[in-house]
């Protein structure tokens, strides 16, 4: 799968660090959304589709979803340790999932 941005969101995106690790471990920019409560704006842009306020979610989305200005960016250092990281996972997975079943 190929992306260049991410829209994160949740309590987790309040941490600077946390939005660079994303950006980092995913090699791609971090974007959030300007309000925090992501469930109560899709309940609320769903009921407006079935109410016919707007015809889509598409169109609903374009006039009532706002990004903030800030972008995280990637730190390619940490970027290229992830990367390794993730390559040594895939590596001893297989010998190790068993150990996964709960």
């Amino acid at each position: 799968m190929n992306f260049n941005r991410v829209i994160a969101s949740g309590g987790g995106v309040r941490s600077e660090a946390f939005k660079k690790i994303l950006a980092s471990s995913l090699n791609c920019e971090v974007i959030t959304n300007r309000v925090n409560e992501q469930s109560c704006i899709g309940a609320a842009i769903l009921a407006m589709v079935g109410t016919k306020t707007y015809s889509s979610i598409k169109e609903a989305c374009e006039k009532i979803v706002s990004f903030d200005d800030e972008v995280t960016e990637t730190n390619l250092e940490w970027s290229k340790i992830y990367d390794e990281m993730f390559k040594r996972f895939k590596k001893i997975y297989p010998a190790n999932k068993d150990n996964f079943n709960f």
